[in-house]
């Protein structure tokens, strides 16, 4: 066998491969505005400043507990990972009280029953989480289910 015959048999597989190959466009990811994600927080809160309260917390929990954020399905905060110093700690506990306070301010006599239930359930939350930062629970690893 000659040598351009061998070289033509040693390049002409790999060139038919390349040819055959398609080129194609980068795929960019779906911008987040697109997902849609929560964009009600609220639900169907019937009390302006308990609906209000809810969009809000709801705004302030995603970036303050990112891994919580990233496993309901949020990718906005997929690289963020929790803030656990003093100085967070502090600022937390303020807005949680702010929290707290606003829901302490609403009558629950007046709301309907599925407002009670969504007031009860702001406060229970807004509550265990305050005891957590009182008995220093920063960063409490489930064996289970992780941070």
């Amino acid at each position: 066998m000659g040598r351009i015959a061998w070289l033509t048999a040693a390049l002409l597989p790999p060139s038919l491969l390349l040819a055959a190959c398609e080129v194609v466009e980068r795929v960019q990811p779906v911008p987040v505005a697109e997902f849609g994600l929560w964009e009600d927080a609220a639900g169907d809160v019937q009390d302006p400043e308990l609906a209000a309260i809810c969009i809000e917390l709801w705004v302030w929990r995603l970036p303050n507990d990112p891994l919580w954020a990233t496993q309901i399905g949020d990718p906005r905060h997929l690289a963020d990972v929790p803030q656990v110093s003093e100085r967070s700690r502090a600022k937390d506990e303020l807005e949680i009280d702010g929290f707290l306070e606003r829901l302490a301010a609403i009558p629950t006599a007046g709301l309907e029953p599925l407002d009670r239930e969504v007031h009860r359930f702001l406060t229970g939350s807004l509550q265990a989480q305050r005891v957590a930062y009182d008995v220093d629970l920063s960063w409490v690893v489930d064996p289970v289910r992780g941070p």
